[in-house]
């Protein structure tokens, strides 16, 4: 064997990537916002059909979801507190079209405690609104990344998580993905 060379290493870095379970373990909050679809393509509430129908006890497919996907987050958040919204309704007390409104009524404080909160509040909002349309997400989406932006500091880490409950049909998809992308 004849040595071919030599190998002179002048500088060494190691870089860790971190993961999403160091960033939860290392005090990294995941804060969850709620978003519902209340629009006229989930049909009526009270037809077997639509996802708002409520079965006696079984609630229904929104409820499902919440408490679902809610009862897992809910573990990563101290305060236990979530912005709740919905969209595509006529709101009272003017019956005013709103894409993005508080389901617990109050604009400034649209909190509500707990997985138990987020199901009473959808339950009150669809007894007090009449759905119209048509579905655009882009307006939660805007307001989700301003809640994110208050919330976010560099002692104070949050994951924020914007769960959007509908049927699917998007009326302002490019609109929805601009809003994506500004939000990101």
């Amino acid at each position: 064997y004849q040595p071919s060379g030599r190998l002179d290493v002048v500088d060494i870095r190691i870089f860790r990537n971190y993961t999403f379970l160091d960033y939860v373990m290392g005090g990294c909050e995941i804060s969850l916002i709620v978003a519902i679809d209340f629009t006229t393509s989930n049909g009526d509430p009270s037809d077997p059909a639509s996802l708002h129908f409520r079965r006696s006890r079984e609630g229904n497919k929104y409820e499902e979801a919440i408490r679902t996907v809610c009862s897992i987050l809910e573990h990563y958040d101290s305060d236990k507190t979530y912005p709740v919204f919905g969209f595509g309704a006529l709101v009272p007390p003017h019956g005013i079209l709103s894409h993005c409104f508080a389901l617990n009524g109050d604009s400034q404080h649209p909190e509500v405690g707990g997985v138990d909160g987020i199901v009473d509040a959808y339950y009150s909002a669809l007894d007090r609104v009449s759905f119209l349309g048509p579905t655009m997400f882009s307006h939660v989406i805007r307001m989700a990344s301003t809640i994110a932006a208050r919330r976010a500091t560099q002692e104070n880490q949050h994951y924020n998580v914007l769960l959007i409950l509908s049927d699917g049909n998007v009326s302002d998809l490019e609109n929805t993905i601009e809003a994506i992308i500004r939000a990101s």
